[in-house]
């Protein structure tokens, strides 16, 4: 089948300060974010691909399009959809088994991920010189207490410190996802719409930390088409992608497999 390369390009810029919660604990800190082997902080490819993933399947449930149920292996492609063979939907072009649009996307335990997603690197603003940038302290101590609900006082030895990415740190952090999709399906539309769609990354969100600045508008760019030559995406083929998505997936799941006993 016809493949289509698709390219993201983030360069981003944070309201509030980014917390990735997979760093070592040291004397200071309980948890601490994620930071390269120079110091500085990164957001991870994995963290951007889960909640992309997240946000595309979201979307797609929101156009009546089915997608299995991650991330329990038994409730995910191709296995979600063939419980019942009755009502297991026909594969599209070049596919043994079905998977759901999410899964061509970004794959599934028996399916690998035509995408590839780098770690978002963190690098000084325009206008910040190296001197400056390096002397720069780029994480930050942030103290939290844990509530009672029941109470809704503060729980006693609840006191945690983690050390995030500094408030208003003049930088941008910069990442980029790239791959072949199967081509005429829509997928790249629903990527698109996905990645429109994300507000906040990493943990701590309930407490403010992680918001983009949406306000942004070269902070994402979606192209595709072959390799070396892709086009950016507009409005207009995001509409009609995703009119194609639903008529490619939407009405060969109306008997949904994963409802089947």
């Amino acid at each position: 089948m016809s493949r289509v390369h698709a390219v993201i390009h983030w360069s981003v810029h944070f309201l509030s300060p980014p917390f990735i919660g997979a760093g070592p604990t040291t004397a200071d800190a309980d948890r601490a974010t994620v930071l390269d082997a120079a110091g500085d902080p990164i957001i991870p490819g994995s963290s951007v691909k889960g909640r992309l993933r997240h946000h595309c399947e979201r979307i797609a449930r929101a156009l009546k399009v089915a997608c299995c149920e991650g991330p329990q292996a038994d409730m995910m492609c191709p296995h979600y959809y063939f419980r019942s063979s009755e009502d297991a939907p026909t594969p599209v072009a070049g596919y043994e088994h079905f998977f759901c649009p999410v899964c061509l996307i970004f794959g599934s335990p028996w399916l690998a991920s035509p995408l590839h997603f780098s770690d978002w690197s963190c690098a000084a603003e325009v206008g910040v010189d190296s001197d400056t940038w390096q002397a720069l302290e780029k994480t930050a101590l942030r103290t939290g207490i844990g509530m009672n609900r029941y109470t809704r006082t503060v729980q006693e030895q609840r006191l945690f410190v983690t050390r995030t990415v500094a408030p208003a740190l003049p930088a941008v952090f910069k990442g980029r996802a790239q791959g072949f999709l199967p081509a005429d399906l829509g997928l790249e539309a629903l990527l698109y719409a996905g990645a429109l769609d994300i507000c906040r990354i990493g943990g701590g969100n309930s407490r403010g930390l992680g918001w983009i600045d949406r306000a942004d508008d070269n902070s994402l760019r979606v192209s595709v088409g072959e390799k070396g030559s892709e086009q950016p995406m507009d409005r207009d083929a995001l509409g009609a992608g995703l009119e194609k998505l639903q008529e490619v997936f939407g009405t060969q799941n109306s008997s949904d497999g994963g409802d089947a006993e």
